[in-house]
Formats: structure tokens, C-alpha cells, sequence
């Protein structure tokens, strides 16, 4: 049986209010092991752009 926070997690990922990282970082996981739970519950992984204000640093 999953946990409320994978879940959660995976719900958050589905619908695109968490990205791949945060989603396996809010869950507890390996980003191994998430994308393992993805394929159990069939979830498609996202290519996901990087987001423009962290692409760019300012030294």
C-alpha cells in the first residue's frame, strides 16, 4: 500500500502542480524509485524545461 505522502505526491505530478523532482522529493523517493511508481500507476513522465529565473545566475 502507497503512503498518503507518495500519493499525494503523485497526484501533484499528474496534474502538473509539482515537477519530477519535487514530486519524489515530497514523496520520500529516489528519483529512481519514483519514476518506478510512475510506470505502476501509469502516470506519464513530462520533459520539463527548465524554469527561466533559475537558468540564469548572476555572478
Amino acid at each position: 500500500m502507497a503512503s498518503d505522502s507518495l500519493m499525494i505526491a503523485l497526484t501533484l505530478y499528474r496534474c502538473g502542480t509539482l515537477t519530477f523532482g519535487q514530486a519524489a522529493t515530497r514523496a520520500g523517493q529516489s528519483p529512481e524509485a519514483f519514476a518506478r511508481v510512475l510506470d505502476r500507476f501509469d502516470v506519464p513522465y513530462r520533459t520539463e524545461q527548465a524554469d527561466a529565473s533559475f537558468s540564469e545566475v548572476t555572478v
